[in-house]
């Protein structure tokens, strides 16, 4: 069983193989857990729904940066993405409004002229969250196969006492090999980066821009979202470790999509365990992570590619130990404030190729395998308290 796929065909170039085998890792000395015991208020175990009205339904107005694989910047948008809450709090109604065209004003007492556009995006309600799946203080939607081939998978992190979010979407496209007889035709050798859409929303009456925060100077806004963060603070030990909450959330314990975790301990991040620190390391563990750090404490990596299970691309590179690797990790970081960390990392499986007994192949859907998110403080004097967790 074939399928042509209506997307514009992408060449794969051969890079070595070392580029794409992860590096092994271990930690030299087991992470310390002597934290702080939780406020019960915010410890109580609640539906997933729940924790999604929570911390995700409202106005929310963004600023949406939309960047290349290159990471140019192609666009900037200012958009309201709402999630409007029934009468009964059962359900919720998603909608997004864009502007399509506008007119400024050329005289003192003239107003500017907005024409926008609303797009319905559907609903979603207890036990209905879809491809939602909330962990902690993050919020996983996908990977969802758009009618293009194209892949998308978003994270998204609330910041614990503010009124904003970060929403990120990694989108990945078909693409075939070079020398490939049929390109275009029957499942992709692999899926290449090809689009990342930054949110930066808020819970107020307009998107958070750089200027409207920089008229705002003075003025308690939380959080900030262009403050400007030097590298050296990722690390920083001024004032003491990262302490917290940590959740899990996978397949293998039973997990779906639509849930939220089940797994939540007290934890101290172990600067001598490298995937600990993973938010250190800004251009990723390999040649094959596509990395971008922007203001506001924002730090983004993804995979570049994502190969077929099948393992023919990864073998023409000389790596044949790929065939088993289809398990690909991409991760979001917001260091919100000097004080506050917050991170997602979500773990997903693409291109599983399924060859039937008459020799027909298929690809199975794209699953979201396991999500790992944190909530951070560092210094006595801030409370740690954690999000909701569900039972």
């Amino acid at each position: 069983m074939t399928s042509r796929v209506a997307v514009v065909v992408a060449a794969l170039v051969l890079l070595p193989a070392s580029a794409f085998v992860p590096r092994q890792r271990g930690c030299t000395r087991p992470a310390r857990s002597a934290l702080r015991s939780a406020d019960p208020r915010w410890a109580t175990a609640a539906d997933p729904w729940d924790l999604f009205k929570d911390l995700h339904v409202g106005p929310w107005w963004g600023v949406w940066e939309t960047y290349d694989q290159i990471g140019d910047k192609a666009d900037v948008s200012e958009i309201l993405f709402e999630a409007e809450l029934s009468p009964d709090g059962e359900m919720a109604r998603l909608r997004q409004t864009v502007n399509v065209a506008s007119v400024a004003a050329d005289c003192e007492t003239c107003h500017d002229s907005v024409e926008t556009k609303t797009f319905e995006l559907g609903a979603v309600g207890r036990g209905k969250l879809a491809k939602n799946t909330l962990v902690g203080p993050a919020l996983v939607t996908g990977p969802t196969v758009l009618r293009s081939g194209v892949m998308s998978t978003e994270l998204a992190l609330r910041h614990p006492d503010g009124d904003g979010r970060v929403r990120v979407t990694f989108q990945h496209a078909p693409a075939w090999q070079r020398d490939n007889p049929n390109p275009g035709v029957g499942p992709p050798d692999a899926l290449d980066l090809v689009r990342v859409t930054v949110r930066r929303e808020a819970l107020r009456s307009k998107a958070p821009t750089a200027a409207r925060e920089q008229e705002a100077e003075g003025k308690d806004l939380v959080p900030r979202f262009w403050r400007g963060v030097p590298p050296f603070k990722w690390a920083e030990f001024e004032f003491g470790n990262w302490r917290g909450q940590s959740w899990r959330w996978s397949t293998e314990d039973g997990g779906e999509a639509g849930g939220g975790a089940s797994k939540k301990r007290p934890r101290e991040l172990d600067f001598e365990c490298e995937p600990d620190v993973w938010h250190e390391r800004f251009t990723g563990d390999d040649e094959n992570t596509w990395h971008l750090r922007l203001p506001g404490g924002l730090l983004l990596q993804t995979p570049q590619r994502l190969f077929n299970s099948n393992g023919s691309a990864a073998q023409q590179l000389g790596s044949p130990e790929k065939e088993s690797s289809d398990v690909y990790e991409m991760r979001l970081a917001w260091l919100a404030e000097d004080d506050v960390l917050l991170r997602c990392a979500a773990r997903v499986s693409a291109i599983q190729t399924i060859i039937s007994d008459d020799d027909s192949v298929a690809v199975s859907p794209p699953k979201l395998e396991a999500v790992a998110a944190d909530n951070f403080a560092r210094g006595e004097t801030r409370d740690t308290r954690p999000f909701y967790a569900a039972p």
